[in-house]
């Protein structure tokens, strides 16, 4: 699944697209969801606005949302960004998701007319479903999609977090023109089946949580703390049984990195952005400064023999890791 990698002294963000949109957007994108604050033990306005400023001078115009970032603070801190100079909506690739609070059509219809309203757009680039419901029939959600698309409302219809069979089930009433979920040189799960599902069927794919919450940073201890409210204290990677194997791996890629002369989250975002299988890779920061940092992956050349000794030291973690779908055990 593996692509060329940039080529060497490559200083720009690859240009990608997800059809049926037009606009060209960089395959390194902007994750939103540190900007709603909740649980991530708080955030300021100042801050995620920097980080926006800072990820549009980088070419990071691929900006992804949620209803559910800070029960909306997000999307409307980004919806401010934008309407402070409207030129901005013509460059930015725009992407958020509704959660399904009753697994019906007027349920989505209210997500998607609360999220435009706190956008303040007339329509969005990527709407994704964020999460699935067990066991419910989603048909009427993506049949009201489609609509709302056929409005103008939408322009391309995504999923997030979802199964094959539940993939498959939406692409019965719809095209899908998306699908998010958790990826990285740590957590690669959906390698089994969902990663080559969608290649098969040519739907592109999102990756989130690329550096792992922080974790391919190499900045945790063996003991992390955690300031209250934040979430990433309850993730599996962070699980008492499982984060022991987690950083000794993490350790050893750091040697890796030390090697390589370059950050171990930059070869993240790199092993990343070298998938074929990924159209877009997502990574969040707090601040310009975190943001900077992170966009400077996309410089320089890596060898290929760096991405095989990591994918190497990943492969002896995976037996390690606990069965289960996503990195928050999170089954509505």
């Amino acid at each position: 699944m593996e692509s060329s990698p940039p080529p060497p002294g490559s200083l720009v963000n690859p240009p990608v697209r997800i059809p049926p949109v037009h606009l060209e957007h960089g395959q390194l994108a902007l994750g939103c969801w540190v900007f709603g604050g909740q649980h991530w033990a708080g955030q300021s306005a100042q801050d995620s606005r920097a980080v926006m400023e800072a990820a549009l001078r980088r070419g990071m115009n691929h900006f992804d949302t949620a209803e559910g970032y800070g029960d909306g603070r997000s999307e409307k801190l980004v919806g401010e960004f934008i309407r402070t100079d409207p030129s901005r909506r013509e460059k930015i690739f725009l992407a958020t998701k509704g959660y399904l609070h009753e697994p019906t059509a007027a349920s989505i219809r209210a997500s998607l007319e609360g999220s435009l309203s706190r956008l303040g757009v007339e329509s969005i680039d990527l709407y994704y479903v964020h999460w699935p419901r067990r066991g419910a029939d989603l048909r009427p959600v993506f049949e009201e999609l489609r609509k709302a698309r056929d409005e103008g409302k939408i322009q391309a219809i995504g999923v997030s977090n979802f199964n094959v069979a539940e993939l498959e089930a939406a692409m019965t009433v719809c095209e899908i023109h998306a699908h998010q979920f958790c990826y990285n040189l740590l957590w690669r799960a959906a390698e089994r089946d969902v990663i080559p599902y969608c290649m098969e069927r040519h739907v592109p794919i999102v990756a989130y949580s690329a550096i792992a919450q922080g974790i391919l940073t190499g900045g945790f201890s063996v003991q992390p703390e955690f300031a209250p409210g934040d979430l990433r204290a309850k993730t599996v990677l962070f699980e008492p049984e499982t984060w022991p194997h987690v950083h000794d791996a993490v350790e050893r890629m750091k040697v890796v990195a030390a090697e390589a002369k370059r950050p171990l989250a930059h070869l993240a975002l790199r092993w990343l952005m070298r998938k074929s299988s990924v159209t877009s890779v997502l990574v969040g920061a707090r601040n310009a400064v975190q943001l900077n940092e992170l966009a400077g992956a996309i410089g320089g050349g890596i060898e290929d023999a760096v991405f095989d000794r990591l994918t190497a030291i990943s492969d002896e973690l995976s037996p390690k890791l606990p069965e289960t779908r996503n990195i928050f055990r999170f089954y509505p």
